[in-house]
């Protein structure tokens, strides 16, 4: 993959999408996109991104079953996924992690911190368990 590396997040809310485009992308990183889980498992599959950010919360599928599907499937269950919620949740947490999320990440610490860096630490995590270098 291009750039320091790829990034799919799928996340139903376009003014997020928006902001990590723009300045990820500006950083040097691929973002793609998805606004729900059919089409960011089917992306999953087809580009297979080093990480994959998932939004707690999308219109058309549990985020569970959807991380259990991407932890199943032969052409996505190594790639590294990082659950984003925009509120904390500790029983939630335990079952995304539980069933396979590397992270559990609230958004506000990439809304008020440095998203670019906040990123960046998990993508490093996520190719440092995948053996690739930055």
């Amino acid at each position: 993959m291009k750039g320091k590396g790829t990034i799919l997040y799928i996340e139903n809310e376009p003014k997020i999408l928006a902001l990590y485009q723009e300045r990820l992308t500006d950083a040097g990183y691929v973002l793609l996109t998805a606004y729900n889980g059919k089409k960011g498992l089917a992306l999953a599959r087809s580009k297979r991104p080093d990480l994959i950010f998932i939004a707690a919360k999308l219109p058309d599928v549990d985020v569970l079953v959807l991380l259990k599907k991407l932890k199943t499937d032969p052409k996505t269950k190594t790639i590294p996924v990082v659950i984003s919620s925009d509120a904390y949740d500790s029983h939630f947490e335990n079952k995304c992690l539980h069933s396979g999320a590397e992270e559990y990440f609230l958004k506000t610490e990439a809304m008020s911190a440095d998203m670019v860096g906040v990123m960046k630490v998990y993508l490093t995590k996520a190719q440092e368990k995948q053996g690739k270098k930055m």
